[in-house]
Order: C-alpha cells, then structure tokens, then sequence
C-alpha cells in the first residue's frame, strides 16, 4: 500500500495468473490553487509505476465554466 496526498494505492498480485496490477483512489482537490500538486503527484506515481493501473475516484477536474454546477440558482 502506498499513501499520497491525493491518492492511496493498493499494489495487487494474482497468485494463479502471476498478474500484478495497481488500484488507486484518487481525490482531487475542489479548489483550482491545488489542481497543479494534485496532477504532479498522479503523474509521479504512474511514471514511476511499471505495473497497469486502475485509477479511479474524484478527480474534482473542471475544464471550463460550463461544467461548473450553480449552486445559488
């Protein structure tokens, strides 16, 4: 098992197939000033990684305004 700030990842090994493959959640972080340390370290891990991955969870990535959610309407 491995922990990050924005991620955990639970290293896997099937006995029978000798198949060895990466789980990771992932929480992004909801405000824009932490999106750049959030993406370096999923990007250091899976560089640093030789094994498939599965990554999934909340990535709390907006591309543009129109995907943002208006609360207050």
């Amino acid at each position: 098992m491995e922990k990050g700030s924005y991620f955990i990842n639970i290293h896997l090994f099937d006995k029978v197939s000798k198949f060895s493959w990466n789980l990771v959640t992932v929480y992004g972080d909801a405000q824009k000033d932490g999106k750049a340390a959030f993406l370096a370290e999923l990007s250091r891990f899976y560089q640093d990684n030789t094994h498939p991955c599965v990554i999934g969870g909340d990535f709390n990535l907006i591309r543009n305004s129109s995907e943002k959610i208006n609360l207050e309407d």
